[in-house]
């Protein structure tokens, strides 16, 4: 069985994407991006690929950046994940409009939110929208699935009591 986890983090300005295999190796993957009609350019990074272009002749200069968190090749204007249980991929966009070079912001955000784990950004997202939307009381009772969640009975225990209190900083804060 294959998971797919995706979140739009605040903190790190990216969209992050998860994909879980419940077997070793049993993954492989290709991601890339397509804009139609496209008259910019893909590039091969050192670690990704680089899409830009303009929004119409007088619109809004663009850029997206994917990478991979862990080990990836990277051939013309793909991503390639081979014999893996977990694949995360970050993609960050920019655009010229408050006078940045999209090129550069859109390659920043990414490097910067490769940087940490998945776990991590999950975190620092959930503490940020919990910030902004913590009016509702939500609480879980009885047995995880750990089968359906993939997760540990204890972790996702640490992982609600943790985000209750807003002590979810980092991994090992969580797990304390």
């Amino acid at each position: 069985r294959y998971r797919r986890d995706v979140f739009v983090s605040a903190p790190a300005n990216s969209v992050v994407i998860r994909i879980t295999a419940d077997k070793e190796n049993a993954l492989s993957l290709c991601a890339n991006f397509t804009r139609r009609p496209f008259n910019g350019v893909s590039t091969k990074t050192a670690d990704g690929v680089l899409i830009k272009g303009q929004a119409g002749s007088a619109g809004s200069k663009y850029a997206v950046s994917i990478k991979s968190i862990g080990e990836c090749e990277v051939f013309g204007d793909s991503i390639v994940i081979n014999d893996t249980d977990e694949a995360v991929l970050i993609i960050t966009s920019a655009t010229d409009y408050f006078g940045d070079i999209p090129e550069e912001k859109a390659e920043s955000l990414a490097s910067a939110a490769k940087e940490k784990n998945y776990l991590d950004l999950l975190c620092e997202h959930v503490a940020e929208y919990r910030k902004l939307f913590s009016r509702v009381d939500f609480s879980l009772t009885g047995r995880c699935d750990e089968e359906k969640f993939n997760f540990s009975e204890e972790y996702v225990t640490n992982l609600i009591e943790n985000i209750r209190k807003n002590k979810c900083q980092t991994v090992t804060d969580m797990l304390t």
